[in-house]
């Protein structure tokens, strides 16, 4: 396919993306991949989702790089802060209805895709094993915390294992990867699968709401699940994502979150506990909430710690981005901190999983 200039994006984890015009007159997305990561394999896992769920078309393959439709629309993490929780409902039903399709394209076993059959080579280590291997992040912890953590490990283990299948993952869904009508409040397209393997159906839902904890929001996402402990299960899987962020603590904001979060869950040996992280943003308000910022705030019930990165204040700008007003200070502190590292941090990274369990 012959392109024109290439426009650096925002996003990826495997490597850089760009924005650019194809010889037919179509804006489209390249992607253009990191050594040890295949085109081939994210490519068929595109076309084996949009099957039944929304995401862009794949229009190229090539050695190093793949090409698929620009789609227009809004950024859902853009978006989220906005919302009314009737709106939150309305597009969290939605995101709740993508993940219970991918959950139901049922696979043989946990695993990485590697090749462009979709061939799945699976896992072979735990959710103990897992926390044991990341040990280093969290040598600072108190015994009593290791041990919550190390006992939610084990009953976690235990319940996902019960569940007894395995699904099609996309392993990063939560609304930075979402492209979203703003009109209709429905998703445009799922974006960014580098991290899409073969795993729990319970892991999407995890990610979904693991830091968006606004009650409309979680109600609607695992209600379409139909299962009375669904929540309770997706907060289990949430752990290996988590386990692996937080032993990056201080890498970037998402990593700094996930730590604490936890940290706090490890203390209370509840999945279910909060640290109070949330991702805000700038100058939008909501019923019965105060003035929010571009950045990660960490509020606690005694007293209000907020961690602010600079030039964070808003300043109520209001720039357009794909047909609807934004905040400048969001977009521009997204695009330089929380935004970048989100893109690059939430998922559970597969192939590293892989890795880590084998050595």
């Amino acid at each position: 396919m012959d392109l024109g200039e290439l426009t650096p994006l925002e996003g990826g984890w495997s490597g850089q993306t760009f924005l650019a015009t194809a010889s037919d007159g179509r804006r489209v997305v390249v992607r253009r991949y990191d050594e040890g990561h295949v085109p081939v394999v994210d490519a068929a896992v595109l076309r084996r989702a949009a099957r039944i769920v929304p995401v862009p078309e794949v229009l190229d393959v090539a050695p190093g790089r793949l090409v698929t439709a620009y789609v227009a629309g809004v950024r859902g993490d853009l978006l989220v802060p906005t919302l009314s929780d009737d709106d939150l409902a309305r597009l969290g039903a939605d995101v709740g209805r993508i993940g219970a399709l991918l959950a139901s394209v049922e696979l043989p076993t946990s695993g990485v895709f590697v090749d462009e059959d979709r061939t799945v080579e699976p896992f072979t280590g735990t959710l103990p094993e897992w926390v044991s291997s990341h040990a280093a992040g969290w040598s600072h912890w108190s015994a009593s915390e290791v041990d919550g953590l190390r006992a939610l490990a084990e009953e976690a283990e235990a319940r996902l294992a019960a569940v007894g299948r395995f699904s099609l993952v996309h392993s990063d869904l939560n609304p930075k990867n979402l492209v979203v009508d703003p009109s209709s409040l429905s998703v445009a397209a799922l974006l960014d699968w580098e991290f899409a393997h073969a795993g729990s159906p319970w892991t999407d839902p995890g990610n979904a709401v693991r830091f968006e904890r606004q009650p409309a929001w979680v109600e609607a996402v695992v209600a379409a699940y139909d299962e009375p402990h669904a929540l309770d299960l997706a907060r289990r899987a949430d752990l290996w994502a988590l386990v692996e962020l937080a032993s990056r603590r201080g890498q970037n904001p998402v990593a700094v979150a996930a730590h604490d979060l936890l940290r706090a869950i490890a203390a209370a040996r509840d999945v279910h506990a909060w640290s109070g992280w949330r991702c805000v943003s700038v100058g939008s308000r909501r019923r019965n909430q105060h003035s929010r910022t571009a950045s990660w705030e960490h509020r606690h019930d005694l007293g209000d710690r907020r961690l602010h990165r600079s030039g964070d204040r808003a300043r109520h700008r209001r720039p357009v981005h794909e047909g609807r007003a934004l905040d400048a200070d969001e977009h521009e502190t997204r695009r330089k901190g929380a935004h970048d590292a989100g893109q690059a941090d939430d998922g559970v990274d597969a192939q590293g999983m892989r890795a880590a369990l084998a050595g």
